[in-house]
């Protein structure tokens, strides 16, 4: 599985976000991925996986 955001702008980061295998490596079952961005907008944002 992978996180997509929605309303965060990923300048510095666009692999932080995408489809599986294409803009992100996926993250394995059972393991962990820890995201690091800077949140510099106000707003409302969301993610999903």
């Amino acid at each position: 599985t992978t996180v997509h955001w929605h309303g965060l702008l990923q300048k510095s980061t666009p692999w932080f976000d995408g489809v599986p295998s294409v803009g992100q490596c996926p993250i394995a079952p059972g393991s962990t991925m820890t995201y690091l961005f800077r949140a510099d907008v106000y707003g409302t944002f969301w993610y999903h996986s």
